[in-house]
């Protein structure tokens, strides 16, 4: 059996365990043991994850074959994974399908993930970084990429008698230097060895951070390594981490891989808990889950990738950034080592950061692999042999009837010849193109890039183009806008919006009129959204006020309905003239499946929505607004178009 293996898995499941019941906890809490007792462990959904990422290295796929593997064998449609589900459904493929429209894609579900690859690569954080990336793309974006990417590398390193400063520098040498996973470490550093270190860090964290949802992938690894650095046995280090509550069972569980790769197996009063049996969810496809949890440690220890050898060791090279948002960390080796040691180290004054020195890092980094990284932003990557393809949306997935939709196809050749590419590109609705591909050669280890634009005359629906490489056909979706129709702004006299009705939610036809702020003359008027968010501050013309949105929506299956809208300051929203969502807010909201941002409804067929939107005398934020069925798969309607005369 693998030991590695076997100290990750049962200290990963361990963590999951103890930190499941006290998820979303706003307050610390002090634990000395699992509370309540189990009698086996959890349900794991990273864990069932694992085995699926484990069959890509045991079938011999590539990275880009991660995201469509775990669409295809691990349906667990909830969070971020719900949007990316959505957006793959409607053709958008990693990492475009993590990002689009994704108003979860920062938080913290894919950094259970992230575990498996640094137990898979050893030795290796920068190989281990980059499976994780395309691993993350598929659900996740920005921030959540980065985490997913240090934790990974984090785990690589973790070993008997490694240090928690090698430890970091791994997970930091393995993102951009500008970066929040910088500003994590730096804030962790300088509480190792403080009575109280982690529940600070909870109380603080956040605002520290600049972070407003609890959830948020940095935090949670704040909470993750703030645990492990001020341990010194993984007891201890997991009780810690599950005491922060919010995502606690995810920082648990980073932080129970850490700590018993680094001090050693729980003891037998720990994993007895936990029984032997392997407890799976729901979310598995065609798959027969394992029935031990150490028949996971054989599956996950039997695709482990150990370093070649003979391999010459040095410190990864941080990622380039943009110079000018340059973060480093600060730290102090001595110090640091005191700190773990149990010696209290008061914190100083705040210096200016200062970069982890490379050469005395004593941790086992291997060279930089020839793998191609997933492209981050609006696009969708494939990978055919040594060639990767891009299509990069210029300005977004999203058309306009009547306006030029532009885009990017990039080429880049991983491997060591050159090769011919043969690319085509066509409207499936027939649409003029104003730019054809042509055939180039690729000398190896470059790229090239040609330009797309397309005229749509029509877009009632989701469109495609079709991109042809070679044999290989690629569908590049040109989204269908959705339709709102908005009157506004108009004043918020005494500041009684939240309870006023204003004239344009009593009556919605084309021949409406209605005198608004500074008694300007007003009626409605279509605004185009995505779907998911409505960009409101154009509307209120730079003051304070309030603006109405009407649509009317189909949805195809009738039945019970969410709906979230999130907004600052504050958000009225009616389903058929009944109140769904109000609040009024001085805080940024955070756009979840929580009160009081959402609220549930009926519907067979078509509804009228109506929505208040407030802003006070600081911009209006972008109007976050989905749909969920009562399964929680995100839906989007479509909106009918027109009003009533």
């Amino acid at each position: 059996m693998n030991q590695r293996a076997h100290a990750a898995v049962w200290g990963a499941i361990a963590g999951h365990t103890l930190g499941a019941p006290l998820r979303g906890r706003t307050s610390y809490t002090k634990l000395s043991f699992y509370d309540p007792v189990p009698q086996r462990m959890a349900a794991c959904p990273p864990v069932e994850a694992w085995l699926v990422l484990a069959k890509t290295l045991a079938e011999a796929k590539r990275p880009a074959d991660v995201p469509s593997l775990l669409e295809e064998h691990w349906a667990y449609r909830e969070g971020a994974t719900a949007f990316a589900s959505a957006n793959l459904a409607r053709g958008l493929q990693a990492p475009l399908s993590g990002c689009f429209e994704n108003p979860l894609s920062e938080d913290s579900s894919s950094l259970g993930r992230a575990i498996f690859w640094g137990i898979a690569f050893p030795g290796q954080p920068e190989l281990a970084a980059s499976w994780a990336s395309f691993d993350a793309t598929y659900d996740h974006a920005g921030e959540a990429v980065m985490a997913a990417r240090s934790i990974a590398a984090a785990v690589a390193v973790s070993g008997r008698g490694v240090s928690v400063v090698d430890i970091v520098r791994s997970a930091t040498s393995v993102v951009p230097s500008n970066s929040l996973i910088h500003r994590v470490v730096a804030l962790v550093l300088k509480t190792l060895g403080q009575t109280d270190a982690v529940r600070k860090i909870q109380l603080q964290g956040a605002e520290s951070l600049a972070v407003a949802d609890p959830n948020h992938a940095v935090l949670t690894w704040a909470y993750a390594l703030a645990a492990f650095g001020n341990a010194k046995d993984p007891i201890g280090a997991l009780l810690a981490a599950a005491g922060c509550g919010a995502s606690s069972d995810v920082a648990a569980m980073v932080c129970g891989t850490l700590a018993c790769l680094v001090f050693g197996d729980l003891p037998s009063d720990w994993t007895d808990p936990l029984g032997l049996d392997f407890v799976a969810g729901h979310g598995l496809r065609s798959f027969d889950p394992p029935l031990t949890i150490d028949d996971v440690v054989t599956a996950v220890g039997s695709v482990v990738v150990e370093p070649p050898l003979g391999e010459v060791v040095t410190m990864a090279p941080t990622v380039e950034s943009a110079p000018e948002t340059k973060t480093t960390v600060d730290t102090e080796q001595e110090s640091a080592t005191e700190a773990t040691d149990g010696v209290s180290a008061e914190p100083e004054e705040t210096e200016e950061a200062q970069p982890v020195p490379a050469e005395e890092s004593t941790a086992p980094i291997s060279p930089k692999p020839r793998l191609p990284e997933p492209p981050l932003g609006l696009a969708m990557a494939w990978q055919d042999g040594d060639l990767q393809t891009v299509a990069e949306y210029i300005d977004s997935p999203v058309g306009q009837a009547g306006s030029p939709f532009r885009m990017a196809v990039r080429f880049w050749n991983g491997g060591q010849d050159p090769v011919t590419v043969r690319s085509t590109i066509a409207s499936g609705a027939g649409w003029p193109l104003a730019t054809r591909l042509d055939t180039h050669l690729v000398p190896a280890g470059e790229g090239i890039v040609q330009g797309v634009v397309a005229q749509p005359d029509h877009l009632e629906c989701d469109q495609q183009l079709v991109l042809t490489v070679d044999a290989t056909t690629y569908r590049i979706p040109v989204l269908a806008p959705m339709t709102w129709w908005s009157a506004g702004p108009f004043s918020n006299e005494d500041g009684a919006a939240f309870t006023k009705e204003f004239p344009a939610e009593r009556s919605q036809k084309s021949s409406d009129r209605f005198s608004g702020r500074s008694g300007m003359p007003l009626r409605w008027a279509p605004v185009t959204g995505s779907g998911r968010s409505l960009d409101v501050e154009p509307l209120f013309q730079s003051g304070p006020g309030v603006v109405v949105f009407y649509a009317r929506l189909h949805f195809p299956v009738p039945g019970r309905y969410k709906v979230v809208a999130a907004g600052s300051p504050g958000v009225v929203l009616r389903v058929n003239g009944e109140t769904i969502v109000k609040y009024l807010d001085t805080h940024k909201p955070v756009p979840g499946d929580r009160a009081p941002y959402s609220g549930s409804f009926d519907v067979n067929g078509d509804c009228e929505v109506l929505i208040r939107v407030m802003r006070d005398r600081t911009p209006a934020a972008k109007l976050v607004l989905y749909f969920l069925s009562d399964t929680g798969a995100v839906v989007d309607p479509v909106t009918l178009s027109g009003l009533p005369e």
